[in-house]
């Protein structure tokens, strides 16, 4: 497992620095360093080890000079570290052990802390859950506070309300890849704990996760109304994703539909996780069926803004895909974290 995350993962990185397309020299001149590198460290693990083995063998009434070169006590005037009557070392008490071991931890560190370096100062090209998340939070901060603002008025807001002129300000504010710098830390938490967004989540497990009671039958049974499913058919009629709120535990589940693409992908991501910053900074803890009915039309009709569907992108002015790839990012392939389960529903 850890062969194949390595290759899969030197792959990526390669592509990351064959910016002309240009693959195949990238990977000839790697092989030629790493080949490099690896004749350096053999000559260098040799003498190590000749070293150790002298400094080991002084123990045994030899006597070794730095260079590697083994001598009994009457060899002449080399300038040696030799063992004296009483098996001590003249020079030190020097324990081979610890030496070796505080070689190979220091080494460890080394190596470990180059590597972290070495990934911190990438800038891939591609978008996965972090990096999507950073280069997208001045614009889910943005739709978060202007749903805020009217969540509380009791008329819809309707689709001319979204400041066009302000979306516009907001996407050329969106970073280059080269401006991205993802935490380490969270990429890991991210791939071990999603959190309370579930993206791409299965009926069952949604069934499961919405769940408090059982029919007659014994079978599990969602707790949504037949009314709160029919709002969410309407609302997401003409999406290709839906968007689905757990009340007990704030969750945000995400359905897929069958033919979903990346565009899709990146508008129901936007969506979630503008819904997500609403939640996370909303004055009240507790949320009413009405208060989630508004959250969700209101956002959507800011996602429709950014990112317009396939049949309106042409006339919009405002695109926010289009504005990715401008910037910079390479959108042929998305890993934002959406499983590869896909519904219907009518």
């Amino acid at each position: 497992a850890c062969g194949i995350s390595a290759g899969a993962t030197k792959g990526n990185i390669t592509d990351h620095f064959a910016i002309c397309g240009n693959r195949a020299d990238v990977n000839a001149k790697e092989s030629t360093q790493e080949t490099l590198v690896s004749l350096m460290g053999m000559i260098m693990g040799v003498w190590l080890a000749r070293w150790l083995s002298a400094l080991e063998k002084s123990g045994n009434g030899a006597c070794f000079d730095f260079v590697g070169g083994v001598h009994d006590g009457e060899s002449g005037n080399l300038d040696a570290t030799c063992i004296n009557e009483n098996g001590s070392i003249d020079s030190a008490n020097v324990n081979v052990k610890i030496v070796s071991w505080s070689i190979f931890t220091a080494l460890t560190i080394i190596h470990v802390w180059a590597n972290y370096v070495g990934i911190q100062r990438l800038r891939l090209r591609t978008l996965n859950r972090e990096r999507a998340r950073v280069t997208l939070l001045g614009l889910i901060e943005y739709s978060g506070k202007l749903v805020l603002k009217t969540i509380d008025d009791d008329k819809r807001m309707f689709e001319g309300g979204v400041d066009e002129v302000n979306l516009k300000k907001c996407i050329q504010k969106l970073h280059s890849p080269t401006n991205v710098s993802e935490s380490l830390w969270f990429s890991i938490c991210g791939m071990l704990y999603t959190g309370n967004v579930h993206l791409g989540i299965r009926v069952q497990d949604l069934v499961r996760n919405t769940t408090n009671t059982k029919s007659s039958r014994g079978m599990e049974k969602c707790t949504l109304t037949k009314t709160e499913w029919n709002f969410l058919i309407d609302e997401f009629k003409n999406e290709r994703y839906m968007i689905i709120i757990d009340i007990s535990r704030t969750d945000i589940n995400v359905l897929m539909k069958i033919g979903a693409n990346y565009r899709d992908e990146m508008r129901a991501f936007m969506h979630a996780y503008t819904i997500h910053w609403i939640i996370d900074n909303s004055s009240t803890n507790r949320l009413s069926w009405n208060r989630i009915r508004k959250m969700l039309s209101r956002t959507h009709s800011i996602v429709q803004k950014f990112i317009p569907p396939e049949e309106k992108k042409k006339v919009e002015n405002v695109d926010l895909y289009k504005s990715l790839a401008d910037h910079g990012w390479d959108l042929r392939r998305l890993y934002l974290g959406f499983s590869q389960w896909r519904c219907s529903w009518e």
